[in-house]
């Protein structure tokens, strides 16, 4: 049974869409050597929350996004989600590379999920429109992914990922491979959209300047095996401005712990 937590900035209770409890979780190399990815990790996350996890490559930050999208199983520990949580239909992934599908267009790919759950094409259409508008896509329609740069195949990959309107939205360093304008355009983009949408989304990142201008929390992880350092609340207001007094104090503070 979940335990309630008091939301940080009123005096309401919230059960938690999700929450770890001594999560660990290890693998076996290709060499037969045992690696611990993760050891006793515990937190929980709100709904409507967006948290970033950063970490040192090997942290586990992957790892828990898997454990949570069910793609892979902890060795201990339980992770315990919200009864109003779809677990297959209402969680949404966006992988770190592209998972669009080079035969169909940017319409058809976003669309796709919508598709396979059966909704009318017509309402398809509609959804597809909306969120082509709401990324930068519009007028690309028709085009297909390899006619697109990176940075507009991301946008579509985050459309398609939010076309079935999911609870809980999963990205796995999906900035990580742009150059610093398409970056800092998709950073704005997701924020609106977050603010816009309230869905509850969890992102992984190495790159502290990213996950200070994101999230409303940050959890640090220590290196292999993956611990948690920190569990940050940011008080912030958005748009954040890198050269405000307690952004830098933030960004010192995680670069120190990592």
């Amino acid at each position: 049974m979940q335990t309630e937590l008091q939301h940080p900035n009123t005096c309401t209770s919230v059960i938690p869409l999700i929450s770890f409890t001594g999560i660990s979780k290890a693998f076996t190399s290709d060499s037969g050597r045992i690696v611990q990815a993760l050891t006793d990790v515990s937190f929980s996350v709100r709904p409507g929350e967006f948290i970033t996890i950063v970490g040192a490559t090997g942290s586990g930050k992957t790892t828990l996004l898997n454990l949570i999208a069910r793609l892979e199983h902890s060795d201990a520990g339980i992770i315990e989600y919200n009864n109003s949580l779809d677990i297959k239909n209402e969680i949404s992934y966006v992988f770190q590379h592209y998972t669009l599908l080079p035969w169909l267009n940017i319409q058809k790919n976003i669309s796709l999920g919508l598709k396979l759950r059966k909704i009318p094409q017509k309402q398809r259409i509609k959804t597809a429109c909306r969120l082509m508008k709401d990324t930068g896509l519009k007028g690309f329609e028709r085009a297909y992914p390899h006619e697109l740069s990176g940075g507009m195949r991301q946008r579509a990959a985050i459309a398609q990922a939010l076309a079935t309107e999911p609870k809980l939205l999963l990205m796995d360093e999906p900035f990580g491979s742009l150059d610093d304008g398409t970056r800092s355009d998709l950073q704005q983009m997701l924020i609106n959209i977050h603010q816009q949408s309230k869905t509850t989304i969890l992102f992984v990142t190495h790159n502290i300047d990213e996950a200070i201008l994101l999230a409303d929390r940050i959890i640090v992880l220590s290196k292999s095996p993956g611990n948690i350092l920190e569990d940050i609340e940011i008080n912030l207001a958005k748009p954040r401005n890198r050269n405000n007094n307690d952004f830098t104090k933030l960004f010192l503070q995680i670069r120190n712990l990592l």
